[in-house]
């Protein structure tokens, strides 16, 4: 019976409705905190459980914003996502017409 009620209490605990869901996102690169169109970016994964996220679906995302080179991804449990950006170091500059273009070595 005390194994029963154990068993009950943590999952009653793992599929209450915030405990183990992603409340928080930490956004940084190597040079800092990310800017708020990066934060932007990972807002959809918010309320997701924390332990069930894609590790692939995270690094999509974050390979689709301009400039980021790679990506690290860490859980903070119970609800805490920590992703670190790499940004590339562009090699060169371009300006067309008051537009820059960045250009790097991928």
């Amino acid at each position: 019976m005390l194994i029963v009620s154990f068993i009950l209490l943590v999952g009653g605990i793992f599929f209450s409705t915030s405990f183990f869901k992603v409340g928080r996102i930490e956004c940084k690169t190597q040079y800092g905190p990310c800017s708020d169109l990066r934060e932007r970016a990972f807002k959809g994964f918010l309320g997701d459980r924390i332990i069930f996220l894609s590790n692939q679906e995270i690094k999509e995302t974050a390979l689709s914003l301009s400039g980021v080179s790679g990506v690290s991804v860490v859980r903070r449990v119970p609800s805490k996502l920590s992703i670190i950006l790499k940004i590339a170091k562009p090699s060169a500059a371009l300006d067309l017409d008051n537009k820059f273009l960045l250009v790097d070595s991928s």
